[in-house]
């Protein structure tokens, strides 16, 4: 059986060096995103150029008046914004996803844990909930896959 006490602070342990890693994630993002945002600009700026010189794009992007014509700048320059900021944006979104997914993940596994804790602590106090059950925590403990799983989850 595991100790609860070093149970407790592995769990707390590794919460805290998981949790490093999404403020690591978002700090570098926090930073690097503004220099995202710097180096994209001449990146799609050359990307309009190219769609601008291109004859085939001239089908797509008509004056006003329905006249095929050469892009202005005018309408370059927002096609490149566009392109810049919806990269950011989209960057943004995905670090925010990852942070909240990762966080979810060790949000179960940190509850699992302290659960596990209570329970080698003060078994007694989840028996009720047990006795609800056709399957009680001794027999539960005694059914071999059950035990194969705990011993795999108290060593990882």
């Amino acid at each position: 059986m595991a100790d609860p006490e070093a149970l407790f602070s592995e769990t707390f342990g590794r919460f805290m060096s998981n949790w490093s890693y999404i403020m690591s994630l978002r700090q570098v993002a926090e930073v690097a995103l503004p220099l995202a945002q710097e180096a994209l600009t001449p990146i799609h700026a050359q990307a309009v150029e190219a769609i601008a010189a291109d004859p085939q794009y001239s089908k797509i992007f008509i004056n006003l008046d329905g006249i095929e014509g050469p892009m202005g700048d005018e309408l370059k320059e927002f096609l490149r914004a566009g392109m810049t900021n919806t990269a950011v944006a989209n960057s943004r979104a995905a670090i925010d996803a990852a942070s909240l997914v990762f966080a979810q993940s060790m949000l179960d596994d940190s509850a699992w844990s302290y659960c596990r804790v209570c329970a080698l602590v003060a078994p007694q106090d989840w028996e009720s909930l047990w006795s609800r059950r056709r399957l009680t925590m001794p027999a539960f403990v005694t059914v071999p896959q059950m035990r194969s799983a705990m011993n795999c989850s108290q060593r990882h």
